[in-house]
């Protein structure tokens, strides 16, 4: 991109738009949907995204106020997405592991448990800053990412993964017991529900829960998504997760989505047939 290759900061509220844009494009390409065949290999430009990284850290248009008010797309650090990303494409090729980057990743996670164990802040807020969303949604979200970057490096660190959906996770674990915490506490509240970067954290969390409870909430964030944005990618996340609590023997109670996955199905075989016949 143009802008990277420019000396100087972003100095025009577009063109942050534009990067932070494609970044989060970036994230839901190479970090799709778990059940994707582990075959697709989307190169991951580490290089450009800390280039990109850089650039913004760099480029606050708004000196001395918070990451989520200077950024119109993300609004928690980015760092945290190029983990996810690194973590997850690892998990999908544990063939193909570079142990140095393993140690350097986990160095990473480390850091950021640190934060949330202390339950620290993952932005900082001025008294007077004008927010247009509470700041602790941010937060809560960028613990949510936290969290599960910390639940898949504890699996690959033990060797205990293979391609595919993560594994279940104990349920006595820290990071679930959080977690669950988190979700309880935004309970019926819709600006949470409209936060769009919580849904990849909690679609993924639910790979690890097994326990009724923990699911019903993970259940419900998701429905409560549904019903305030509408957006399909909550949709097929859901399919997924029921997918995989069905194989492993979990009784769900999803009927009311039984009506909205037919017509996601009916959509999907739709766009078959119209690519079929050119």
């Amino acid at each position: 991109m143009r802008l990277l290759s420019r000396p100087s900061n972003i100095s025009r509220p577009f063109d942050r738009l534009a990067i932070e844009s494609v970044l989060y494009q970036v994230f839901l390409v190479v970090t799709g949907a778990w059940s994707d065949p582990f075959e697709l290999d989307y190169h991951f430009d580490t290089e450009f995204w800390l280039q990109a990284e850089r650039l913004l850290a760099k480029s606050n248009l708004y000196p001395h106020r918070s990451i989520s008010f200077n950024s119109p797309v993300i609004g928690v650090p980015l760092a945290l997405f190029r983990i996810i990303i690194s973590l997850k494409q690892l998990y999908q090729n544990p063939w193909d592991h570079d142990e140095e980057a393993i140690h350097q990743l986990r160095s990473e996670v480390e850091e950021w448990e640190g934060v949330v164990l202390s339950e620290g802040e993952t932005d900082h807020h001025l008294e007077d800053e004008d927010v247009r969303v509470s700041p602790g949604i941010y937060r809560d979200a960028a613990y949510l990412y936290v969290l599960v970057s910390s639940l898949l490096m504890d699996q690959i660190s033990i060797g205990d993964w293979t391609p595919g959906v993560p594994q279940v996770a104990p349920r006595d674990s820290w990071q679930l017991k959080k977690a669950i915490q988190i979700l309880r506490g935004r309970q019926d509240d819709p600006d949470w529900s409209k936060c769009f970067i919580g849904n990849w954290p909690i679609y993924s969390l639910g790979f690890f829960l097994d326990d009724p409870e923990g699911i019903e909430l993970v259940r419900k964030d998701m429905q409560q998504r549904w019903d305030v944005v509408r957006f399909s990618q909550i949709m097929r996340f859901r399919k997924d997760l029921e997918a995989t609590w069905a194989a492993r023997g979990t009784v769900t109670s999803a009927s009311i989505w039984a009506e909205s996955l037919t017509l996601i199905q009916a959509k999907d075989q739709a766009t078959d047939w119209i690519d079929a016949l050119g």
